[in-house]
């Protein structure tokens, strides 16, 4: 039975509003997104929408609600641990891919480039911080990916699992870290291998595992640069997702170890 005592009511005079994705988060509050259109054939306003929640369905004045006229709809979310937020931009015909800080602030740091160049369907945050992407394209920030790229943390392209030849509406990862897609592909591709395949295909070598790479001292799975200087007993690092670091650890005989 409907629950009457949630009762959300983001656009009341809207006239095409629709939600695109939906997704928890901490305190039980829901973040929703989509297209909206307010007025009518005489003075008509749309675009995409992104609010948060409260759990009886009211918005949460805290979250600033995202309105932007010049984007078709905020089309996917993906919550991260850090309390931050992914979504997924549809501008038509391109997608983009924008980060917001935990007040739904734009994080300027996060790296969206000129995006896809056409429509991102899913989107994965892997356990290691990459973000795994897939849907109907050629091109991610102006980089040949067909229809299926991997971005580090910072939002920077990173070496992909592989490519199909048609659209892909749907991912997920096993626990073993493979990549299991669906869509409307009849063959996958990755590396120099190639094999015909029908709708559903899985990765096997793709796994995300944090800690792969040498060096990897921010555990962002690339590796890192550091500097020991004995004079002056410190570590310095150079990571690549973290950034500039100054250690003061140990003695002159010490190692620095991987996260």
């Amino acid at each position: 039975t409907k629950d009457t005592s949630f009762n959300p009511n983001l656009f009341p005079t809207a006239g095409q509003t629709s939600a695109h994705d939906i997704a928890l988060v901490d305190g039980g509050k829901i973040l929703v997104s989509g297209r909206f259109s307010i007025g009518n054939i005489n003075g008509n306003i749309a675009g995409g929408y992104l609010a948060r929640l409260n759990p009886d369905g009211t918005r949460d004045p805290a979250f600033p609600m995202y309105q932007a006229n010049n984007i078709f709809a905020v089309a996917r979310l993906a919550p991260l641990p850090s309390a931050e937020t992914l979504m997924v931009r549809w501008v038509h015909p391109s997608s983009d891919i924008v980060k917001l800080d935990p007040n739904g602030g734009i994080d300027s740091s996060f790296h969206t480039g000129s995006g896809a160049n056409g429509r991102i369907n899913t989107i994965e945050v892997l356990s290691n911080g990459q973000i795994l992407i897939a849907g109907s394209f050629s091109t991610y920030d102006g980089q040949p990916r067909q229809n299926i790229a991997l971005l580090n943390a910072d939002g920077t392209l990173a070496e992909g699992p592989g490519r199909t030849n048609k659209e892909v509406f749907a991912t997920a990862l096993d626990p073993s870290g493979r990549l299991l897609i669906g869509g409307e592909f009849t063959s996958v591709a990755s590396g120099s291998q190639q094999v015909s395949v029908r709708h559903l295909a899985r990765f096997n070598a793709f796994a995300a595992t944090p800690g792969t790479a040498a060096f990897d001292y921010d555990g962002d799975g690339r590796s890192d640069v550091s500097v020991y200087r004995p004079s002056e007993g410190i570590w310095y690092l150079q990571n690549s997702t973290a950034g500039f670091g100054a250690v003061r650890f140990g003695v002159m005989v010490d190692k620095i170890a991987p996260a």
